[in-house]
């Protein structure tokens, strides 16, 4: 774990006076070898924490390490001292500021930027202060020109929230992947601006509100007094109010007094407003400098934020739209979406593009803020993407689309002499021949493994080959199993597998030469699960039964129905389809086949859910006819059969703990 610590520049007397001030202390996250952006300080890679200036400290922790762009890299944009260095994470960072203002609200801005950024998947973060939310970064805009992502020097690319310090004048700042993170780091920061708010805040409506009235009334409280954050600033004389539907503002402003004694609040209105419009306003504090009161561009008049509403649409709102739903076949599923409206709406439901007909299975419930359609017996004809739209006078909204999948079995390879997908039509087709085996799956009248020796697999075309992409194709969601008989190799070997072009989707399936099971998946951008057994789980030559798990929330792997590694994964599904066939027996990596595997596979099951451990050991004890300890032995389990326990308290359990009845260790005194 590393620290930060600011090298003070020459002027050092004017910052602490600055800082003392309450003006916004710049940190750039310089190397000693570039230069620093003026008006901002060096902050450098250390591991003493010292205090920076006016009593603040500022840790970073977590980060994984520092890059520097040079001059040509970045191509002389604007504030390039600024943007050429920046530490950076691919886990948990934090940043602990300590030292503010005990309980004062500051402005916290952070700013991303790399060249390597401008990718399909943008990588983000999201940034906590006691759990919530204050601010989100990217460092990465689809299709934004290089130039465009650093504006003018006069406001620096900065992603803004605001934070209140706490009892002790601290506040720690955590990053998570945002839900929008494309993979790879995401915790990104080149400069860190600390400011306490001095301008006029607390704006009603609040910033980005929607759905306001035409009547609406603007109101705001005063700016701070930097020497009493608990007070407004007593050299405040007027609020100077811009608004307009243009978010460049007006040039002239609105004056409002702020009263004598300075008013903690101000306001303004109500105002005469339009349907579906967005306005925009900032109030900039106007203060006494030697007796004058400071006009609209006077450098000494406190510069407001500019802040954001909607006007209620004449259109309907949506409020919350149909989710991706997945459902065991026969059962009952719904797709509701809530809704505003200024007048009656009629509500539309389509599946993939086609209007719906209620009938004896489908209904459509709508009241004027809700409808929710419902499908009961629900199967495989009932998947698809479901989607509504919703009109009133003024217009319509349509939601985006929710898919419905059945959960279910999706492929299943039995071996049979051949590699023919046995529910449904995702058939392999044998590359170099196939040779086959006793198999260990006896039940519904198999009899067959494959044996391909090292040297054949199965290929399934791409359009066809599960798991794929898309809600209920098996990579979302999934569980995969299969039975196994490795036996002695050199290197890793793969069960099923296929990579795209480049760190997109892949997965693979395999099992090493000293019996480690290892899974990867891996979606558009490079962020993969990646799943490896602590230690060795499959012996040779012997019979077992793998499976992988996963369900958007953890990731198991079980062998013989028992659960030998598992963790907690947040994966997003940003798959795309597959470029190149999916190998069965071997893994094909961009159109080249290898790590053919030399052992005996049997009964090679996809399903598109996580099972539970239940369903899993009931797979295992279908076939071995073993019950699976998979609650752990319970107490007094202390014997059995071969005089070890196992997972069944009995008279095996008993004769062992009567051996010793009347054993007594008691101390016996001397007569």
């Amino acid at each position: 774990m590393k620290k930060m610590i600011i090298t003070m520049t020459a002027a050092i007397g004017m910052v602490l006076a600055a800082a003392a001030m309450g003006a916004p202390l710049k940190l750039d996250m310089g190397l000693p070898t570039s230069g620093v952006e003026p008006g901002w300080n060096r902050f450098l890679s250390t591991d003493d924490g010292t205090t920076l200036f006016d009593g603040v400290k500022v840790t970073i922790a977590g980060e994984s390490g520092w890059r520097n762009r040079t001059s040509a890299e970045l191509n002389g944009v604007p504030n390039e001292l600024l943007w050429r260095d920046f530490v950076y994470s691919s886990g948990a960072m934090s940043i602990t500021i300590e030292g503010l203002k005990p309980l004062v609200q500051y402005e916290l801005s952070i700013g991303a930027f790399d060249i390597d950024s401008k990718t399909a998947t943008p990588h983000a973060a999201d940034w906590k202060v006691g759990g919530e939310t204050i601010l989100s970064t990217s460092f990465g805009i689809p299709g934004v020109p290089l130039a465009t992502l650093v504006p003018s020097a006069e406001r620096n690319y900065l992603f803004s929230g605001y934070a209140f310090s706490d009892e002790t004048g601290k506040i720690i700042m955590q990053a998570s992947a945002s839900s929008t993170n494309g993979g790879g780091a995401y915790a990104f920061v080149n400069g860190l601006v600390i400011a306490p708010v001095l301008w006029a805040f607390e704006p009603t409506p609040a910033n980005g509100a929607a759905d306001q009235p035409l009547n609406t009334v603007l109101s705001w409280r005063t700016g701070r007094d930097p020497n009493n954050f608990n007070m407004p600033n007593p050299k405040i004389g007027v609020h100077y109010l811009y608004f307009s539907s243009d978010p460049n503002l007006p040039v002239s402003p609105i004056s409002i007094s702020a009263g004598k004694p300075v008013e903690p609040t101000a306001s303004y209105g109500p105002l005469t407003l339009v349907y579906d419009k967005t306005y925009y306003w900032r109030v900039d504090e106007g203060v006494y400098v030697n007796g004058v009161l400071s006009g609209p561009s006077d450098p000494a008049t406190i510069v407001g934020k500019v802040w954001s509403f909607e006007t209620l649409k004449s259109v309907p709102v949506i409020k919350t739209s149909p989710v991706n739903t997945k459902v065991f076949a026969g059962g009952t599923v719904q797709f509701m979406t809530e809704f505003t409206s200024l007048s009656p709406v009629i509500v539309s439901w389509y599946k993939d593009g086609t209007p719906i007909i209620p009938d004896g299975r489908v209904s459509i419930d709508t009241t004027d803020t809700s409808s929710t359609l419902s499908i009961s017996d629900a199967g495989l004809a009932d998947e698809g993407a479901y989607s509504c739209k919703v009109t009133n006078a003024g217009g319509s909204q349509t939601i985006t689309p929710a898919s419905l999948a059945i959960a279910r079995l999706l492929a299943q390879y039995q071996f049979e002499q051949n590699g023919d997908d046995a529910v449904g039509d995702a058939d392999g087709t044998p590359i170099n021949g196939m040779a086959y085996t006793e198999g260990i799956v006896t039940i519904a009248g198999q009899a067959w493994a494959a044996d391909p020796n090292g040297s054949n697999y199965f290929e399934v075309p791409k359009e066809k080959a599960y798991p794929r992409a898309g809600y209920g194709k098996g990579l979302e969601e999934f569980t995969y199993s299969f039975w196994v008989k490795r036996g002695t190799y050199t290197g890793n070997k793969t069960i099923l597998g296929t990579f795209n072009l480049d760190k997109n989707t892949a997965m693979r399936l395999t099992i090493t030469n000293t019996g480690v099971l290892d899974f990867y998946i891996r979606q558009e951008g490079d962020h993969a699960l990646w799943l490896i057994t602590p230690a060795p789980v499959l012996s040779e030559d012997r019979w077992h039964h793998v499976v992988f798990t996963y369900d958007q929330s953890w990731a198991g792997c079980y062998v013989d129905g028992l659960l030998v590694h598992g963790f907690n994964f947040v994966f997003p599904s940003t798959f795309v389809d597959w470029q190149y066939p999916m190998a069965v027996l071997a893994n094909n990596v961009r159109g080249t086949v290898g790590e053919f595997f030399p052992g005996q596979v049997d009964d090679l099951r996809i399903y598109n859910y996580r099972m539970t451990p239940e369903e899993i050991a009931q797979l295992y004890y279908e076939v071995s006819g073993i019950r699976p300890c998979i609650y752990g032995n319970p107490d007094f389990d202390i014997s059995g059969p071969e005089g070890t326990p196992d997972c069944v308290v009995n008279l095996y359990d008993f004769a062992a703990f009567a051996a010793s009845w009347f054993e007594s260790g008691l101390f016996v005194p001397a007569p």
